[in-house]
């Protein structure tokens, strides 16, 4: 059961901030040597396994909610002539608390592996919110990690963007569940300037659809907002419903993987705020 929890919480993490411009105007991330940002991930979802019966609700798994808590800081470690920052990533805390029947589990995230407490890696970032390049301890975990933090910094247009002006871009990231080999999920993602709010701050409405690139049948969907403060540059909120339809081996269960395979259905709410007081 562990072992399919922590196969979750994984995918629940590359879900992290998928995510992100006024009139005519140029949108970029302004990047200041030694500012430390500090970001909280709240994540809440809700598996529910079909097509089991009495043989799920035996096991506990015929529902299994999901709760997890991060804390990141992001320093800005220095920034080049033309904006470009050297960002270190230092995770400080993760709490997963997982309820499946009457069981609960909780895990303070030690045996995460790329996002555990304590890790850390770098990464250059572009004006525009591109990770031009990132680097760690373990090249591997690196790149889980970089699933991540890139949704950090939507990557915005080249030119100045308008009242409903919207775009597209391509997000492939990796999908494993446990006891199976890991695949990719290509996701499309549509963005649109939904107008400034309150306070100045611009809001932006997004949607994301995707699947697998073989025969597992992955389909992701999603929608929600971006608050970014243009005038100092940074993102304030990141925040979405996501659904993910799969059909997994239960082999992921623990139980023998010639039982084949069953449907599941992920619903999560992701948010993404930072917490420094800007």
């Amino acid at each position: 059961m562990r072992k399919f929890i922590y196969g979750v919480t994984h995918i629940l993490m590359i879900l992290v901030a998928f995510s992100i411009a006024s009139a005519g105007e140029s949108f970029k991330y302004k990047f200041e040597p030694d500012e430390v940002l500090a970001y909280a991930i709240t994540i809440d979802s809700d598996l529910e396994i079909r097509e089991l019966g009495s043989l799920a609700q035996l096991l506990s798994l015929d529902r299994i909610k999901h709760n997890v808590e991060i804390e990141v800081d992001l320093l800005i470690e220095s920034v080049s002539s033309d904006g470009e920052a050297t960002i270190r990533a230092i995770f400080r805390r993760i709490s997963m608390i997982t309820v499946a029947g009457d069981s609960a589990y909780v895990d303070d995230g030690s045996s995460w592996g790329a996002i555990k407490p304590g890790s850390e890696y770098n990464y250059i970032v572009s004006p525009r919110g591109k990770i031009i390049d990132f680097f760690g301890p373990d090249s591997v975990a690196a790149r889980q990690a970089t699933q991540m933090i890139e949704r950090f910094f939507p990557v915005f247009p080249n030119e100045p963007i308008d009242s409903n002006y919207s775009w597209s871009d391509s997000i492939g990231f990796e999908l494993e569940f446990p006891g199976e080999q890991p695949s990719e999920i290509i996701a499309q993602m549509t963005y649109m300037y939904a107008g400034k709010k309150a306070g100045g701050n611009h809001h932006f409405d997004f949607e994301a659809t995707g699947s697998t690139n073989d025969s597992r049948n992955v389909q992701l969907s999603g929608e929600g907002i971006i608050i970014f403060d243009n005038r100092i540059g940074q993102l304030l909120e990141n925040s979405g419903d996501f659904v993910i339809d799969a059909e997994i081996s239960l082999a992921a269960f623990g139980l023998p993987s010639g039982l084949g395979t069953v449907p599941i259905n992920i619903m999560s709410k992701i948010d993404i705020k930072l917490s420094d007081g800007k």
